[in-house]
C-alpha cells in the first residue's frame, strides 16, 4: 500500500484512489469455466456502462492517473521513470502513448489512404487504461515497435529500455504493467467487442472509400507483426506472459486503476485479478503466485543496541581482476597514430589468424566530463563483434556497447551519461578473435563533454548495508569446560582428560578427533577458540598411564591404547593392551611445546616416529613421522568450571540501508537544489519499490532518520528495515536516491537478507567473542 503522508504533496495524486476499492458485484457475472467465456464475460464487464472521453481529455486523466506523488504538478513516464511538468505536453515533453500501438488496429485512414491521427471518436484509441504518459523521446524510439526481449539492441538508455528495428524491450519495473495493460486490450477490443473502425479503404475501381471494420484486436506468439487496418495483431505474447509473472501488480498499478474507474467507470481485471491471465490466456509459463499480505511491522521497546560495521558495503571486490576485464594494452594491435587520440582521427585494430587473446587498444585516456562518444567504424570480416568499454576514475573496465560490424562502414554512437558527463574517464575498444585475419577501421571520432553534475557523482555511490540487533542480555552461573594448555606434565594427574592439538593455534587450529580406523590415523578438527582456550562438544580425550618400560607414558583412548605395532609403519594404532608399542616419550618445553615420540625409536635415530599433526592442504591430520617432517603438538587439560555466562535474547533485527556522501557532494546537491530532499527506496523483489522520503537532519521518522557521521566529514541518510524472524530469509532491496528539481538520482542497488549479511560478518569481519555471541543467537 502507498504511503499517503509522503504522497500528500501532489495536487494531483488523488488520495482517495490509494487503496484497491473494486466496486461490490463488479465481477459478480465474471465466467472462469473455460478461456473463450471468461474472455467473453469480461468483454461485457468492462464494456457496461463504459464511458467514452475525448482523446484530447486523455492529457487531464493521465494528468491524475500518472501524477508523480513526490512532486506537485508533475506526472511520471512510464518507459524512463523520469518526472515531468504536468503542462510539458509534445516535444519539449510528454507524450499521450498508445501502449498499443494505433498502427496496429484502430489508426484510420483518410480519403487518400494515409494514415491519420489526431482526434477520433474510436473508443481503443482513447481508451487510457492502455494510455500513459511518456517521455516524447523515448515514445518515438518505440514507434510501433513490438513488445519483447532484444537480444541485439540498437539503441538503449540509462533507464533500462532497448530497441532493435521491430521490437522495444522496456525497462523492468514496468514489464508487468505493460503485459497487463495489453490483456485489456485483448479482452475490450477483441473478437466479444464488436467494435468497428471507421476508415477508408480500396474498392474494385481503386477508390478510396469509407467503411467500417472489426478492431478485433489479438496477441500472438510472433516476434514481429505488421500494421493493420482492424484485426490488429501484436506481440510477443509469451514474453508477456513472461513479465506478467515476474512483475507482479503494484501499488502504483492499483492506484492507476482506481482513476481510470472514475473516469471511464470500467476497470482492467487482470490488476484485479491477475490470476485470471491464466485461464484468458491459457499457456505453460506458469501461474500467477499472489504474495501473501504481510502484517505491518513494529518495532520493539529497545533494551539494548549494537550496531555492526553500520558504514561498511558488503559488496563484491571492486578492484581489476585480469580474467574477468581485459588489461587494455597495444598488444597485437597497430594504431594509425603514436600520439593521444583524440578529435577526428582514426584507429586500426589488427587481428592475425593464430593470434591469442583479444586484440585490444586505448582509445581515449581520462577525458574531462566525457559523456558520450561518436564513430565511424567497418570491419574486413563481417559480423565482427567490437566492444566498447569504459573506465571510471581508475576503476576497473566495464563493457559500455557492442556492435556487430560489416564491410560497409556505418556511424555507432556509445553514451556514458545522459545527464551530466563523467569527469577522469577512459573509453577502450577490443574485439572478438575471428577464424581468419581481419582489420578494424574506427574512424571519425567525436568526443562529447557533458557539464559536471553533483547528481552523476551521486549516482557512482553504493547504497550501504548493516545489521542492526536489540537485545536482552541474561547473566548466569553455569558450569564450564574448556582445555587449557599445559606446560608441564606435572599438571596432568591420574584420570586427567586431555586432547592433543597443533601447538600454534593462530596457524593451526586443529586438535585429534574422530579415529580413521581404514587411513590408521586421526583426523583433524577445527574447535571454537577463545582467548587460547579450546571449546567444544563431546571430543575423544585422552588420558595418560604409565607406560611399560620405566619413564614412558601409555595414551588411553577409551579402553584402547595409541601406538604402532609394526615397524614399518607410520600410522597410529588403537592395541588392546600396554606393550612397546604403545609406549611413549613426552616431553614438555617452558612454552607448552610437546615432543611424543614412540619408545621403541629411542635408539633408532633413522627411524624415529613422533606424534604430529599434518596438513596436506586437502584435508589436515595426525599420525606417526619421522621428526624430521612433523608440526609441533601441545598438550591440552580438561577444566571444569562454574563461570558467569551471557545469554542473549533477540528482540529485534533490523537490516540498515544507508546512502553515504561527503560533505562537498551535499554542498554541490545544495546548489543545485537547496530543496533537495534525501530518501531510501525499498523493494522485496527488486523491481516494486516504495519510496520513503526522509525529512530534515537528526529527525526521527518513523524508525528512518538522516544524521551526521561521527568524523563530521560526511553525511548519511538511513533507513532501519525491522524484520521478523521468519522472514529471516527473504531478500530485500534498496536504493538511496536524492529528488533534484524534482528529478530523482539512485544509488546503485544493495540487495542482502538477514542470513545473509549475518553470514557475511561472522565470516568475513574479524569482531569480538561477544558480537559473535550475539549474531549466532539470531536463530535463522
Amino acid at each position: 500500500m502507498l504511503n499517503i503522508r509522503i504522497f500528500a504533496s501532489n495536487s494531483y495524486y488523488l488520495m482517495s484512489c490509494t487503496e484497491n476499492k473494486i466496486p461490490s458485484n463488479y465481477y459478480d457475472d465474471v465466467d472462469t469455466s473455460s478461456k473463450e467465456s471468461i474472455r467473453e464475460s469480461l468483454c461485457n464487464i468492462t464494456m457496461n456502462n463504459y464511458i467514452a472521453n475525448s482523446y484530447d481529455k486523455a492529457y487531464l486523466i493521465d494528468s491524475y492517473a500518472d501524477a508523480d506523488p513526490y512532486n506537485e504538478g508533475n506526472i511520471t513516464c512510464i518507459y524512463t521513470g523520469l518526472s515531468i511538468k504536468n503542462d510539458m505536453h509534445g516535444t519539449s515533453g510528454w507524450d499521450r502513448e498508445h501502449i498499443w500501438c494505433k498502427s496496429h488496429g484502430f489508426k484510420p485512414r483518410n480519403k487518400k489512404g494515409e494514415y491519420k491521427d489526431g482526434v477520433v471518436a474510436d473508443h481503443a484509441y482513447n481508451d487510457c487504461h492502455h494510455l500513459r504518459a511518456a517521455e516524447h523521446i523515448i515514445n518515438i524510439k518505440r514507434s510501433d515497435k513490438d513488445f519483447g526481449e532484444v537480444l541485439n539492441p540498437k539503441g538503449t538508455d540509462e533507464y533500462g529500455s532497448k530497441w532493435d528495428e521491430n521490437i522495444f524491450e522496456p525497462r523492468d519495473e514496468v514489464k508487468g504493467d505493460i503485459a497487463r495493460m495489453l490483456f485489456y486490450m485483448v479482452i475490450r477490443y477483441g473478437v466479444y467487442s464488436g467494435e468497428k473502425l471507421n476508415t477508408y479503404i480500396k474498392n474494385e475501381d481503386n477508390e478510396w472509400v469509407s467503411t467500417s471494420i472489426d478492431i478485433n484486436l489479438e496477441l500472438v506468439d510472433e516476434d514481429v507483426t505488421s500494421i493493420s487496418d482492424g484485426n490488429g495483431r501484436l506481440g510477443k505474447l509469451s514474453t508477456l506472459l513472461k513479465w506478467h509473472y515476474q512483475d507482479p501488480v503494484s501499488s502504483r498499478e492499483i492506484y492507476r486503476n482506481n482513476v481510470i474507474y472514475m473516469y471511464q467507470n470500467n476497470r482492467n481485471p487482470f490488476i484485479d485479478h491477475p490470476e485470471y491471465v491464466d485461464i484468458a490466456f491459457q499457456n505453460e509459463i506458469g501461474n500467477y503466485q499472489e504474495e501473501e499480505p504481510k502484517e505491518e511491522i513494529k518495532e520493539d521497546d529497545i533494551d539494548r543496541e549494537i550496531y555492526l560495521e553500520r558504514n561498511i558495503s558488503f559488496e563484491e571486490d571492486e578492484g581489476f581482476n585480469n580474467e574477468n576485464h581485459p588489461n587494455f594494452s597495444l598488444y597485437n594491435s597497430t594504431i594509425t597514430t603514436s600520439n593521444p587520440i583524440e578529435g577526428n582521427q582514426s584507429l586500426l585494430l589488427t587481428n592475425k589468424k593464430t593470434t591469442k587473446g583479444l586484440p585490444q587498444a586505448f582509445m581515449l585516456d581520462y577525458v574531462s566530463n566525457l559523456s558520450r562518444i561518436d564513430f565511424m567504424a567497418k570491419s574486413s570480416v563481417d559480423n565482427t563483434k567490437l566492444k566498447v568499454w569504459y573506465s571510471l576514475y581508475d576503476d576497473m573496465w566495464n563493457e559500455l556497447e557492442t556492435y556487430s560490424l560489416t564491410k560497409n562502414e556505418k556511424e555507432y554512437t556509445s553514451i556514458l551519461s545522459n545527464n551530466g558527463g563523467f569527469g577522469n574517464a577512459r573509453i577502450g575498444f577490443s574485439f572478438e578473435n575471428q577464424d581468419v585475419a581481419s582489420t578494424i577501421t574506427i574512424d571519425s571520432i567525436n568526443i562529447y563533454a557533458g557539464k559536471d553534475k553533483a547528481n552523476v557523482l551521486f549516482e557512482k555511490n553504493k547504497t550501504k548495508t548493516s545489521l542492526s540487533v536489540r537485545y536482552t542480555v541474561t547473566t548466569n552461573q553455569e558450569e564450564v569446560t574448556y582445555f587449557e594448555r599445559i606446560k608441564s606434565l606435572d599438571e596432568i594427574k591420574d584420570g586427567t582428560e586431555f586432547i592433543i592439538g597443533a601447538s600454534d593455534l593462530t596457524k593451526n587450529p586443529y586438535i585429534m578427533n574422530n579415529y580413521n580406523e581404514k587411513d590408521s590415523r586421526f583426523m583433524a578438527i577445527k574447535p571454537q577458540i577463545k582467548d587460547n582456550l579450546i571449546f567444544m562438544d563431546n571430543p575423544n580425550t585422552f588420558t595418560l598411564v604409565d607406560g611399560i618400560e620405566k619413564g614412558s607414558y601409555s595414551i588411553k583412548l577409551g579402553d584402547n591404547y595409541l601406538g604402532n605395532d609394526s615397524v614399518n609403519k607410520t600410522k597410529i594404532s588403537l592395541l588392546d593392551e600396554i606393550s612397546i608399542a604403545s609406549s611413549w616419550n613426552i616431553e614438555i618445553d617452558s612454552l607448552g611445546i610437546a615432543k611424543i615420540e614412540l619408545k621403541e625409536d629411542s635408539n633408532n635415530l633413522d627411524r624415529r616416529r613422533v606424534l604430529s599433526y599434518k596438513d596436506t592442504k586437502t584435508n589436515q591430520y595426525f599420525t606417526c613421522y619421522q621428526a624430521t617432517q612433523t608440526d609441533s603438538l601441545a598438550i591440552y587439560k580438561k577444566v571444569v568450571t562454574k563461570c558467569d555466562k551471557n545469554e542473549y535474547h533477540i528482540k529485534c533485527v533490523s537490516l540498515n540501508f544507508a546512502g553515504i556522501i561527503d560533505n562537498s557532494l551535499y554542498n554541490d546537491i545544495l546548489e543545485m537544489d537547496s530543496n533537495a530532499r534525501f530518501g531510501i527506496a525499498v523493494s522485496s523483489n527488486g523491481k516494486n519499490y516504495i519510496h520513503l522520503l526522509l525529512p530534515t537532519f537528526n529527525v526521527v521518522y518513523d524508525g528512518s532518520y538522516i544524521e551526521y557521521s561521527n568524523e563530521g566529514t560526511s553525511i548519511f541518510f538511513n533507513i532501519n528495515l525491522v524484520i521478523n524472524n521468519e522472514e529471516y530469509k527473504n531478500m530485500y532491496f534498496a536504493k538511496a536516491f536524492v529528488i533534484i528539481d524534482g528529478n530523482a538520482y539512485y544509488m546503485q542497488e544493495a540487495n542482502f537478507s538477514v542470513e545473509s549479511l549475518r553470514d557475511y560478518y561472522i565470516n568475513n569481519i574479524d569482531l569480538s567473542q561477544d558480537r559473535l555471541d550475539i549474531l549466532n543467537s539470531i536463530i535463522i
